[in-house]
């Protein structure tokens, strides 16, 4: 007899990693085809799976979606079973449509039907829970081939389809009456999200308390696969004697979710074809396998107590959705963090920042995929607001450091991105700066985002009109100087470190704008020092000691060096023109005194030894001319006497 646990894990491999050569016919005919790009399979969902899910993005804005797709040629089921899920597709999910909730998986595009397909766009998502107990699927999520959920991700997204039900049941009126791991759908940023309301029914008397909702039961000759996933629904739907059940056989079957969640991926128990003509005796066997001790060794010791009420068979005794939302369980200082960010809309902006100044903290003990998935979209929605943007990022740059390449260029550039726009407060330019280093060193690998993100950052960093982000990223440019290339350095690096050092009116950022040239010297081209550099030390409005040292610095760097060097023309021209009434300024101590005068006798000496040699070598020239043409003079009186 075939498990309905094995049968999911087919479908998921057989629709879903066995890619077909030609993702550009998945719509055939579907208005969908005309708005999104198919890249890749991702997943499946719906009752027995029937739909694939794949990775696509929006044609005209190019945002990222997730595309369900239902084949309706599919030779699984029979025609009277097809038209049957088709029934029920073509009812859940203009229903999910219409709900408006942070736990309903949220749908860009309405559901579309062809002749061929069923189709629908939603928010980027990975998969759904059932996807995520098979194999293939779970390897594909983790680097080292093996995928678990973390304990806090258990928790928080139990505690989202908590408060999904919640809405559901008090505001909406509705019980899903299909709540399984098929359903529950996990977006791009590890977020749990209810969908597959194919089964849901609204309230019979809105009028009456508690509400009352229609009972499911098995049809015996259609397929298992496209009726609710009975091994998590209630027993009442199959042992009520008035046909009507309450809002708390949906906490039973998030209840027999969570149990196949701390399984690693088992059910409690299997509601197969034998259940299908003796459903009571469903009711007893999950009450036989709660009495067994070693059932519930999964089951974290502080939840047992709780969950046995879940999955009592007496719907009373069960907990209602806000009831559940509020147990000791969920209390978890992780848990609370992830909570925060769902609600810190609601707060203000010191609650905001005290709240981001605790988190470096917290952070420690959260799972790196987590915060990858989880932390840094939540800061990242602070971005939009620039007072926050000094207190979000340390905990962002904090995850950052602990990412590799491709993970800092798939979660954290995307969202830093939009900080490298900002000019004001001057604190996220400092922070920027200070962990410049940093980030270069993650842009290794991508020269070309280095170029289109870094460096247009460090000139726009040099047009602050903070002094205090002038010196930091003075200080910055001669360890970024090597990445930047001649016409770079040409045309945008040294006017703005000119019009910066000539305008302005702070003797520290003019000093630290020399110290800045001087150390990059080496990776400029000669004729840009000769024609830029060494012009600009000479245009100093300024004569303060501080400037004088740093310009007799870049020239004695500059005319020892081997690759640059200064023509003796210029030295005796304009460099000596220029060093001699230094050397008398006020001010001087001693020994820059000194520095100078000896700088200055170097130049001379230099002077002369090139012009003297340049002299003898005119001067041995001149002698081989005279020579020749007296050797030439004589040869020709010889020939003549000979004649």
């Amino acid at each position: 007899m075939e498990s309905m646990l094995n049968r999911l894990r087919d479908t998921v491999s057989a629709t879903v990693y066995q890619v077909t050569n030609n993702l550009s016919t998945a719509l055939p005919g579907n208005p969908l085809t005309r708005e999104y790009e198919i890249l890749k399979p991702i997943g499946s969902a719906g009752p027995g799976l029937c739909f694939k899910i794949y990775e696509a993005t929006k044609k005209s804005t190019k945002e990222q979606v997730s595309l369900f797709i239902l084949e309706k040629k599919t030779e699984r089921f029979e025609r009277k079973e097809k038209e049957q899920l088709f029934e029920t597709i073509r009812h859940g999910v203009p229903q999910l449509a219409r709900l408006r909730h942070p736990s309903m998986l949220t749908i860009q595009h309405n559901m579309e039907e062809s002749r061929d397909l069923i189709a629908f766009a939603t928010e980027p998502v990975l998969g759904s829970l059932a996807n995520f107990f098979d194999p293939s699927f779970a390897s594909d999520q983790s680097k080292d081939g093996k995928f678990e959920f973390y304990d806090i991700e258990i928790k928080y997204g139990l505690l989202q389809i908590a408060e999904g039900l919640q809405f559901l049941h008090k505001d909406a009126r509705i019980l899903h009456r299909n709540i399984c791991p098929e359903n529950i759908i996990v977006n791009r940023n590890g977020i749990w999200k209810l969908a597959g309301f194919d089964f849901s029914a609204q309230t019979t008397n809105p009028n009456e308390q508690p509400y009352k909702f229609p009972t499911l039961k098995v049809i015996a000759d259609l397929s298992l696969e496209i009726q609710p996933n009975f091994t998590y629904s209630a027993p009442e739907h199959f042992t009520s004697t008035d046909s009507f059940i309450d809002t708390s056989s949906d906490i039973f079957s998030l209840g027999m979710v969570a149990y196949t969640l701390y399984n690693k991926g088992k059910p409690l128990l299997l509601f197969d074809g034998s259940y299908q003509y003796r459903p009571e005796k469903f009711a007893t066997d999950v009450k036989d396998k709660l009495s067994i001790n070693t059932s519930l060794l999964c089951i974290p010791e502080d939840f047992r107590k709780h969950f046995r009420l879940l999955l009592s068979i007496d719907p009373k005794l069960r907990p209602d959705a806000q009831q559940l939302s509020k147990l000791q369980l969920f209390q978890d200082v992780l848990v609370r963090t992830l909570q925060y960010f769902d609600c810190l809309f609601q707060w203000d902006s010191a609650q905001k920042s005290q709240f981001y100044r605790n988190l470096p903290e917290v952070l420690q003990r959260i799972p790196k995929r987590i915060k990858l998935r989880r932390i840094v979209h939540g800061l990242a929605k602070e971005f939009v607001n620039p007072e926050m943007v000094p207190f979000v990022l340390p905990p962002l740059f904090l995850i950052a450091k602990e990412t590799d390449n491709e993970e800092f260029h798939t979660w954290i550039l995307p969202e830093l991105v939009t900080v490298f726009r900002y000019k004001e407060p001057i604190q996220i330019g400092l922070f920027l700066l200070k962990n410049m280093n940093f980030l270069v060193d993650k842009f290794k690998t991508k020269p070309e985002a280095l170029k289109e993100h870094i460096i247009p950052l460090i000139y726009r960093f040099l047009e602050s009109d903070a002094y205090q982000i002038q010196e930091l990223c003075l200080s910055v440019v001669p360890t970024i100087i090597h990445l930047i290339d001649f016409s770079g350095s040409k045309n945008m690096l040294l006017p703005r470190i000119k019009r910066l050092a000539l305008e302005t009116k702070l003797l520290s950022v003019r000093v630290n704008c020399l110290i800045c040239l001087g150390k990059i010297l080496e990776h400029l081209d000669k004729w840009l020092v000769l024609d830029e550099v060494l012009p600009l030390i000479m245009m100093m409005p300024s004569r303060e000691p501080a400037v004088i040292m740093c310009s007799v610095g870049i020239l004695t760097l500059t005319m020892n060096s081997n690759k640059l060097g200064i023509p003796k023309e210029m030295l005796a021209n304009k460099i000596i023109p220029f060093l001699v009434p230094l050397s008398i300024e006020n001010g001087l101590s001693l020994q820059q005194y000194t520095t100078i005068m000896n700088l200055i006798r170097e130049i001379l000496n230099k002077i002369e030894e090139e012009h003297q040699a340049k002299i003898r070598q005119l001067d041995s020239i001149k002698v081989q001319q005279d020579s020749f043409f007296t050797t030439d003079n004589n040869q020709q009186r010889s020939d003549q006497k000979s004649k």
